[in-house]
C-alpha cells in the first residue's frame, strides 16, 4: 500500500527501487534488556511483514504520508482517531 502511495506521489526510478528494498529486504531484531539484572537478550533476524523498521527517521515520514488520507476516510459522524507509531514495550521477568 505504501510503494502504491509513493509511486502515485512521483517517486520512480533508482528512489523507488531504494524504497522497494527498505521496506521489502530490510531486516531488524529486537533486543530486551531485563530490568534491574545485566540480562540481555535478542531475537533473530527478521524480515519485517507490516509496516516500517521502527526507530528510523524515514518511518516518521513514512506515517504522515499514510496519514495524510485519513481525513478522506472519515464521514462526517466519525471522531477523528490519530495513531502513535513509537510505542514502548516492557518485558519484566517474573521469578
Amino acid at each position: 500500500m505504501l510503494l502504491g502511495k509513493l509511486h502515485f506521489y512521483g517517486i520512480r526510478g533508482v528512489a523507488e527501487d531504494w524504497f522497494t528494498f527498505y521496506l521489502t529486504k530490510t531486516k531488524q531484531k529486537v533486543e530486551l534488556k531485563l530490568r534491574n539484572t545485566t540480562k540481555t537478550f535478542f531475537s533473530d533476524w527478521g524480515t519485517l511483514q507490516h509496516g516500517v523498521p521502527q526507530a528510523s527517521i524515514i518511518g516518521t515520514r513514512f506515517f504522515l504520508i499514510n496519514k495524510k488520507e485519513l481525513p478522506l476516510r472519515i464521514n462526517s459522524i466519525s471522531q477523528p482517531v490519530y495513531i502513535c507509531v513509537f510505542m514502548t514495550f516492557q518485558i519484566l521477568m517474573i521469578v
